[in-house]
């Protein structure tokens, strides 16, 4: 265990400096909840541009709204008066909703144009990822997270259910349940969880609870997603902003199963990634974070996130599978209990509280 905590702690201070889990084979059985997909044949490389002209998925809050409001009678019997200004009530209040929405959008400042080494395509599908990003108000899935530190040799899983609300700043619990590590299942009751600015790591087994602040409670709003492209403890990009993206990264596209496909993958999650868009993301000139490449995988329908990769500049890679169902798993109610950050106060914990130090002027 003490690997386990050496290998999550050196996670978290990694990805924080972005910021300025028996054998191989019987791994896949603790993956998604969910019925095996036959394996297909191996996709042909996926560029933006099969994707690119597609409309966009519809919202994933599967809310009818407004239906209420536009489900007109036209039984000629019910042609009473109130009738009448139940229907024009419902268009006047149509209309001013349409109205707030047009001027809301005027008043929204634009996108800045995205720089020039950009393919037009790549630029289309992550205005189509930002739109249905935008959608999502909580996600509640079951996660695989693979740490694989290559100059050692080592490689831990962990399986668990992630907890996601997309808020500003934006909040998370992670619940570890199961890992391997050296080939060993363990099971593991492990609460990983930030409630903006402090994040907890709490270790039920070993009954330990650390507390580290790493988000100053002023800090600007782009440093202040949780799971953002290199500026949080986990990479899940659930708040994926084009102009932010494009800012910092070069991005292109790459096919699903180049590099992966010698993975022990079971069939379920390798069906995914072959019907997935891909693209490969590396830091720009001038960006300063110790991730050297970032790769991503979306479902080429729901453009929900599946896969995502890091590489750090020693070759240690982060995989993080995400076994999101549209229809089961986004904008449902999560327990606001879950984002108690309180120390335990029962005897026999050890309990270790880091406060962010100031930053000073130079």
């Amino acid at each position: 265990m003490a690997l386990l905590h050496t290998c999550l702690i050196s996670f978290f201070g990694l990805c924080l400096v972005l910021a300025g889990p028996p054998g191989g084979g019987t791994v896949g059985a603790e993956a998604p909840h969910e019925p095996e997909a036959a394996p297909a044949a191996c996709a042909a490389p996926v560029l933006p541009a099969d994707i690119a002209s597609q409309p966009s998925p519809a919202p994933l809050d599967h809310q009818d709204q407004g239906a209420e409001q536009t489900e007109v009678q036209n039984d000629p019997a019910a042609e009473d008066e109130g009738s009448g200004n139940s229907s024009r009530q419902a268009a006047d209040d149509q209309a001013d909703q349409a109205a707030e929405e047009a001027e809301a959008e005027t008043q929204r400042p634009a996108s800045p144009p995205p720089p020039d080494d950009v393919d037009p395509r790549i630029v289309e599908l992550l205005d189509r990822i930002e739109a249905t990003m935008k959608t999502i108000e909580t996600v509640q899935t079951r996660f695989r997270w693979d740490a694989v530190q290559v100059l050692v040799g080592d490689e831990q899983q962990f399986f668990g259910t992630l907890s996601y609300i997309a808020e500003t700043p934006a909040r998370f619990h992670a619940h570890v349940d199961v890992s391997f590590i050296d080939e060993r299942r363990g099971e593991e009751d492990r609460q990983l969880i930030f409630d903006g600015s402090w994040l907890i790591d709490r270790n039920e087994k070993e009954k330990l609870f650390v507390k580290r602040q790493v988000v100053a409670p002023d800090a600007p709003e782009a440093e202040r997603d949780p799971l953002g492209l290199g500026t949080g403890p986990f990479p899940v990009p659930l708040d994926a902003r084009r102009d932010r993206i494009l800012e910092r990264f070069t991005v292109v596209a790459r096919p699903p199963m180049e590099e992966i496909e010698d993975e022990q993958l079971i069939p379920a999650i390798r069906t995914r990634l072959e019907k997935s868009v891909r693209l490969q993301l590396e830091p720009r000139e001038g960006v300063r974070m110790d991730i050297e490449r970032i790769d991503l995988w979306y479902d080429r329908e729901t453009l929900l996130p599946q896969r995502i990769q890091t590489a750090d500049d020693r070759g240690n890679l982060t995989i993080f599978h995400l076994f999101i169902d549209p229809q089961k798993h986004i904008n449902v109610e999560i327990d606001e209990a879950l984002f108690d950050v309180e120390p335990p106060r029962e005897r026999g914990w050890e309990v270790q509280v880091e406060p962010l130090e100031p930053q000073r002027g130079r």
